[in-house]
């Protein structure tokens, strides 16, 4: 089985609302359709597991609004990536029939699929151009590319309007860029609020004194290592069994920020 015959039936057993990716440690991708930030995740993780991980073994991490990411050593190069809102079991159960699909790829030529050329992030923005003026073969695929690219929808939400997948969608982009048809413009990224400790703290331990007697707040004071975003906070504390939400979060950072323990960073 090839590669793109792979990704090609692969592609037919990913549930509806699950985004996968091949990576590997050195950060090559054979394909993703995983949001930037989850792929980063995803990464990390591969990385602190390189050198521990056998084939077949595999990690679970909550994420938000019940969804999960599963990492799972799927060959002895490569890792597959699913972020779902699919149980941890329904998630193995997939993983293993993928690792049977993809060790017949590994297995031609006695080597591993060459990394592909797919435009990233799949939050890329395809823009149609002026007519280049020269004749372009119009295969029906083409043609209802053409037709849904407006401007506005990104490679991923292309790829889930047409019925293409992502790879056979990447591919043709690339012709069409090639072509001068389209061209792949990047959405600027919005500034992401996070809170660190105000610069008289020298670390965590030392503005503990300062929290209280809150469990929450102890636990978010102590995770002020690095700086947070209010989604990390609440993950931090949902993985400590902690109850609360965004609102709540926010208004204990706002407390923390006028009493000078934390302060707003980008």
């Amino acid at each position: 089985m090839t590669l793109e015959e792979f990704l090609t039936k692969a592609s037919g057993y990913i549930p509806a609302g699950t985004y996968f990716a091949l990576l590997n440690g050195e950060g090559n991708e054979l394909v993703s359709t995983l949001p930037q930030e989850v792929e980063q995740l995803a990464l990390k993780i591969i990385k602190a597991s390189a050198g521990l991980w056998d084939v077949g073994d595999y990690q679970v991490k909550s994420l938000m609004e019940g969804r999960r990411l599963f990492v799972f050593k799927i060959s002895a190069r490569w890792v597959l990536a699913m972020e779902s809102p699919e149980k941890e079991g329904v998630l193995l159960h997939l993983a293993r029939r993928l690792q049977n699909m993809f060790s017949t790829v590994t297995e031609e030529g006695e080597k591993s699929p060459e990394v592909a050329a797919v435009p990233s992030p799949p939050e890329a923005i395809p823009v149609l151009l002026p007519s280049p003026g020269k004749a372009v073969e119009l295969r029906p695929e083409i043609v209802a590319l053409l037709r849904a690219v407006d401007g506005r929808k990104n490679l991923r939400q292309l790829a889930n309007e047409t019925g293409l997948g992502f790879r056979q969608l990447c591919n043709l982009i690339n012709s069409l860029v090639a072509e001068g048809l389209i061209e792949l413009k990047l959405p600027s990224k919005p500034s992401v609020l996070a809170y660190e400790l105000a610069p008289s703290f020298a670390s965590p331990e030392a503005a503990l004194p300062l929290a209280g007697p809150s469990l929450k707040v102890r636990t978010i004071i102590l995770n002020l290592d690095t700086p947070k975003t209010i989604p990390q906070i609440l993950e931090i504390l949902g993985n400590a069994g902690i109850e609360t939400d965004a609102d709540d979060v926010k208004s204990v950072m706002r407390n923390l920020e006028a009493r000078g323990i934390v302060r707003k960073c980008q």
